[in-house]
């Protein structure tokens, strides 16, 4: 609150009190009697003044000397009140210390003063006037009405100095109350605001934590599913390697039963070509001899053993024939679960990195938010130090 706004507030509750006693005089003058003079005087006087001071209040003219203006309309009412009295009483000149007493009400020792010397004035007009001497200052020294005077104002500007004095202090720490209040409130809320974050910031960072413990889980099934995809390929190449190693055999013996076969038809051929020799038959008769039937005979049994061996040669080639064919058919499967277990493999591998891709976004807010809380916390730390360093240790 500024010192003219305390000013004027203090001038509206001197206006008010300047028609509460034209009030109390008027009212007590009528309960002791007084004459039609006196109260003309007083109501005239009274609300001239008192209407002046009211007007240049509440219109706000010259709000620093209405402080002025009041002792002069309080003095020229007590003068008024002693020269319109037929009978002036002694009391009614004591009015001139209520009016320096009333003054103390704006705690600045220069109304006082300056009421102290209209007070000299009027004592030492109303002591020379003939009339008002004999009244009221017949057996009364003007030395020790002076220094009544002067006694009471030094007192109450003494006080008025002291009341001054304190005010200014209690409205040096009213402001520092008022700066600290409003560094409280800009604190409080930012402790608001940072309280709303870090909920904000706690319920986001569960659902990250969830959505990270989905990803995990995720991940960590996907590479449980890549292991055994994995093992289960390695299988199916040791199978593929034992197919492999299966038909070479089958093609070894294969390659060393056909040498065999070709040793026996070219045997075979010789035999045939030496039992059509025209020297082992008689040409004469057409008919073998007995060593020619011997030859043939033996010429025979050695081809049916060719025959034989050929087709049990034969046998061994289809039997190898057909296990080479259900060794190429293993090894066909296992291609193809290979190929299949690749494909998934990949959709494995491709899930993984979209879900690993998803956490790192998940991190990089994390990271972001814990920024955004360290910058708050260090603003509530600054505003903190900045709270504790104000004038509030000065007022407490």
């Amino acid at each position: 609150m500024s010192d003219r706004h305390i000013l004027d507030r203090r001038n509206r509750l001197f206006v008010l009190i300047l028609w509460v006693s034209i009030g109390l005089s008027v009212l007590t003058n009528l309960m002791v009697g007084a004459t039609g003079t006196m109260l003309v005087v007083l109501i005239a006087f009274g609300a001239a003044g008192c209407g002046a001071a009211t007007l240049l209040t509440y219109r706000r003219i010259a709000i620093e000397y209405i402080m002025y203006l009041v002792p002069v309309i309080m003095t020229g009412l007590i003068l008024m009140l002693l020269l319109s009295d037929p009978q002036p009483l002694f009391s009614t000149y004591l009015l001139i210390y209520i009016n320096m007493g009333m003054m103390t009400l704006y705690s600045n020792y220069r109304p006082v003063l300056f009421t102290a010397i209209l007070s000299f004035i009027l004592t030492i007009y109303a002591f020379y006037d003939p009339r008002l001497h004999d009244a009221i200052f017949a057996e009364e020294p003007l030395i020790y009405l002076m220094l009544y005077i002067v006694l009471g104002a030094i007192t109450l500007c003494a006080s008025t100095l002291f009341s001054e004095r304190l005010q200014r202090q209690v409205m040096a720490n009213s402001e520092a109350v008022q700066r600290a209040n409003e560094q409280a409130g800009k604190l409080l809320h930012e402790i608001m605001s940072s309280v709303t974050i870090l909920n904000a910031f706690s319920t986001d960072q569960k659902e990250r934590a969830v959505m990270t413990r989905n990803i995990s889980k995720e991940v960590t099934h996907a590479c449980v599913e890549i292991s055994s995809t994995i093992k289960q390929e390695t299988n199916e190449l040791q199978c593929i390697r034992a197919s492999v190693q299966a038909v070479d055999q089958s093609i070894g013996e294969m390659m060393q039963q056909m040498e065999e076969v070709s040793i026996i038809l070219a045997k075979l051929q010789r035999q045939m070509n030496n039992a059509a020799n025209p020297m082992g038959w008689n040409g004469k008769s057409g008919v073998p001899n007995a060593v020619d039937e011997r030859t043939v005979n033996s010429i025979m049994m050695e081809f049916m053993n060719s025959t034989d061996q050929v087709n049990e040669q034969a046998d061994q080639m289809r039997i190898a024939i057909a296990h080479l064919e259900e060794q190429y058919r293993v090894v066909a499967k296992a291609m193809v679960a290979i190929a299949t277990s690749k494909e998934q493999h990949m959709t494995a591998v491709e899930e993984v990195v979209g879900s690993m891709e998803l956490q790192h976004n998940q991190i990089t807010q994390l990271v972001q938010s814990y920024d955004r809380l360290d910058r708050r916390v260090s603003d509530l730390k600054k505003l903190a130090q900045a709270y504790d360093h104000s004038d509030v240790r000065g007022v407490q």
